[in-house]
């Protein structure tokens, strides 16, 4: 409580109250003027708090978090879709397969001309 007090003397107007036991936080939390965010200490402050890649299952979580979906697996999955793609891409590059004549640019023969024409020109 002390330690609270001690910020609020020095003019904080809130903490972070990581990882104290949920009963004393929910304790203190009304007796301070500070805004108390809860990080993995209980329902008892004023904002509670938790990170994004722990609520999306990015990450193991740590005892204080819950994950409410399982990114991680699609994480995998992209990882091993990414590495796929990339060698794939290889493949038709050393056979020279790509790019096709669907992915090239295309200019009208009549402008072709023209821009050939131009060359000459300056020649």
């Amino acid at each position: 409580m002390q330690d609270f007090r001690d910020l609020e003397n020095a003019s904080a107007f809130s903490l972070e109250a990581e990882v104290i036991p949920a009963d004393v936080l929910a304790i203190i939390s009304p007796q301070t003027s500070l805004i108390t965010v809860s990080l993995g200490s209980g329902p008892g402050g004023d904002v509670m708090y938790l990170f994004q890649n722990y609520i999306c299952g990015e990450n193991p979580s740590p005892r204080h978090a819950r994950a409410f979906r399982d990114l991680a697996v699609i994480a995998s999955q992209m990882a091993t879709e990414r590495r796929a793609a990339l060698s794939a891409f290889r493949v038709v590059f050393i056979e020279e397969s790509f790019p096709g004549q669907a992915e090239n640019a295309k200019i009208p023969e009549k402008e072709l001309d023209l821009f050939l024409a131009g060359l000459e020109d300056r020649n």
